[in-house]
């Protein structure tokens, strides 16, 4: 795990701007709470999506989108207008869609819906905010629409509190699969990291579940694949904006299913830049040296 403390550093020029401002960072080393096997998916009692119900949100996180684009237009452009935003499409080259199929829709109605998905050698994984389905790669749904919470049935402190991500570890061969839970609500400690990693490259079979403890509830987490480490951004809030989080789990053990899994953690402090939403390292096929 030695590298992972370099590693985590290089997730963008806007981390080293808030060394320089705030200092030396200290790693943080803990542990999962709490670890177990779950068993196969595909045999565990199917727990349905539930509607949206976003008003946990209201007292922490603020959401300025709204459905109806009318209603307060121009505070709402002026909170979201990003500089960077391209306005039109670009270049489209040829190409065969090797297949095309309709995926999951935002059964919970989610705002925004916060979509993911990943492709691994036989399946299709798709998340959609608080919802998970599996395919096939010939578009055959195999699995779901499921709360993403179940994929942790049984385990404490297990709420659908959503942001899911999952990742297809394309060198290993395995599914990571990742979201917060907010047992206390959005402004109450302690909140949840719930990650999963499958036991074998078939997503529908058993996984080994792990639950990481936060003081600062993590929104909008975002994962990475790494030779050393599954690495983790999030967006910090506990009465109010806290700052960036950085973060690295221990890959190998836990892909091996060692239910003591480290976890190494930085926070950067809010500096007057006001950078938010870091975007973790990510491999897809073969690592670098």
């Amino acid at each position: 795990m030695k590298k992972a403390f370099y590693l985590i550093i290089l997730m963008g020029s806007a981390m080293n701007f808030a060394l320089a401002q705030e200092g030396v960072l200290k790693p943080v080393v803990d542990h999962p709470v709490y670890f177990d096997i779950s068993p196969p998916l595909r045999d565990m009692l199917p727990i349905l999506p539930m509607k949206y119900d976003g008003s946990w949100k209201v007292s922490e996180v603020k959401n300025y989108f709204s459905l109806n684009r009318g209603e307060n237009q121009q505070q709402q452009t002026a909170l979201v207008t990003d500089p960077g935003l391209q306005d039109h499409n670009g270049w489209l080259p040829s190409d065969t869609t090797i297949q095309n199929f309709e995926g999951m829709n935002n059964v919970g109605g989610y705002v925004p819906p916060d979509t993911h998905g990943d492709v691994g050698l036989n399946y299709f994984f798709q998340v959609v905010n608080c919802s998970y389905s599996i395919y096939n790669k010939s578009g055959s749904k195999i699995l779901g629409p499921l709360a993403s919470s179940s994929v942790w049935s049984g385990m404490p402190n297990n709420t659908n509190s959503g942001d899911a991500i999952v990742i297809y570890d394309e060198v290993a061969n395995r599914w990571f699969f990742s979201q917060f839970s907010l047992p206390n609500g959005s402004s109450s400690a302690p909140f949840y990291q719930m990650i999963a990693v499958s036991q074998t490259p078939d997503p529908t079979g058993s996984w080994y579940r792990y639950e990481y403890i936060f003081y600062a509830m993590p929104d909008y987490p975002k994962f990475g694949v790494w030779p050393d480490a599954y690495y983790m951004s999030a967006n910090l809030f506990g009465g109010g904006w806290v700052g960036n989080g950085a973060y690295c789990f221990d890959r190998a053990a836990m892909i091996a299913g060692n239910p003591d899994a480290t976890r190494i953690s930085f926070t950067l402090s809010p500096g007057s830049d006001g950078f938010i939403s870091l975007l973790p390292s990510d491999c897809d096929g073969t690592f670098p040296a």
